[in-house]
């Protein structure tokens, strides 16, 4: 496992995915839990740290982070069968930020919930951005 600072990680069948980060940038690893043995796996195009990765829609996602100049991206990617794709593009530039999936209190639609962190100008965001499972475009929630 490569040495990481500010990356993130998300577990998905029976891997640990690990993506970028200070040191490691340009680098993603997944760990399979059935062998143990880690493999260097490609990248998403944008080499980042402080992003982070979540699994929603059975894929796993990366939200955000910096190119290393302290600036918050609003680019998503979407890792499915080996290879990755840009998703849809966040309101605001995000790092630092925090993500999660949960149900709809109003519909019981899963969702992805993106908040917080530092945008495009390095300033502090108090805001939250929604993606609904079905829809390609963030609200701001």
């Amino acid at each position: 496992l490569h040495s990481r600072i500010w990356s993130s990680s998300a577990y998905f069948q029976n891997s640990i995915y690990f993506i970028g980060g200070w040191f490691s940038r340009d680098t993603a690893e997944r760990i399979d839990l059935n062998t143990t043995v880690s493999t260097l796996i490609e990248g998403p195009e944008e080499h980042t740290d402080s992003h982070c990765l979540v699994v929603f829609g059975n894929k796993v996602w990366k939200v955000g982070g910096s190119l290393g100049d302290d600036k918050g991206l609003k680019s998503t990617w979407i890792h499915q069968s080996s290879s990755w794709s840009k998703g849809p593009t966040l309101n605001a530039g995000r790092m630092g930020h925090s993500c999660g999936v949960m149900k709809s209190p109003l519909t019981g639609e899963d969702m992805m919930v993106v908040a917080g962190g530092y945008n495009e100008n390095g300033e502090k965001l108090a805001s939250v951005e929604l993606l609904f499972s079905g829809e390609s475009n963030f609200i701001f929630g």
